[in-house]
């Protein structure tokens, strides 16, 4: 399923080719590696046509390499992007999940500031998102979790150590249809949610079966 060799390249121009039925395309940079070998990432993306996740952790993402991956035989498989510390523009975010049609959960890097546009705009490219991490320290606040919460089918909800968002969070999730539907959310170090809310969230959520609440000597039973 997935597959990590220590290398001096990059796994996807090294050895993830001769995997064709990998499902987990990790790009992780190895040793002094630095500038892609793009014919061997070309090669990498025709071979393994049975991926159904890309994993870009810590990568600078180009358009070269959106590019490459929209165009890859396996387009049509990914239902997971990984984006955790990566540098990439929400542009070219909205291009991977507009272009990857069978997305549903996404994962965002570190401290991702989009604003309300440009969570609008990811609800249109992909309303079938049911799992969305949005990385530790997300410029997130009400008003674009409300766009969140309104637009996507979601089953589990990151929200660990988004300091944007004020004590309302719980009633935006508890008056939109993901209510209805979460099973997970994690709400770590987002202090500003007080346990009240926190229980309200628990009984007002009937599918909730995974809390991580927002201090860790809380403990609720779900």
């Amino acid at each position: 399923r997935c597959v990590w060799l220590p290398s001096p390249r990059s796994p996807a121009e090294d050895y993830q080719r001769h995997f064709p039925r990998i499902e987990c395309l990790n790009f992780m940079r190895a040793g002094s590696a630095s500038a892609f070998r793009w014919d061997g990432v070309e090669a990498m993306l025709r071979a393994c046509v049975h991926a159904t996740e890309v994993d870009l952790t810590s990568e600078t993402v180009s358009p070269r390499l959106v590019d490459l991956i929209l165009a890859a035989p396996a387009a049509g498989r990914m239902k997971r992007l990984d984006l955790c510390e990566a540098e990439v523009s929400p542009e070219l975010i909205l291009r991977l999940a507009g272009g990857l049609e069978t997305l549903s959960d996404l994962q965002f890097p570190l401290e991702f500031d989009g604003g309300c546009a440009f969570y609008s705009s990811l609800v249109q490219a992909r309303p079938s998102i049911a799992k969305l991490g949005l990385g530790l320290s997300n410029e997130l606040d009400d008003d674009a979790l409300r766009i969140i919460c309104h637009g996507l089918p979601l089953e589990r909800l990151e929200l660990h150590s988004v300091a944007n968002l004020t004590h309302l969070a719980v009633d935006v999730i508890l008056e939109s249809p993901c209510a209805q539907t979460l099973r997970w959310i994690d709400l770590s170090f987002t202090h500003q949610i007080p346990s009240a809310d926190v229980l309200r969230l628990i009984r007002g959520c009937p599918e909730l079966a995974e809390l991580e609440p927002p201090l860790a000597e809380l403990a609720f039973p779900v």
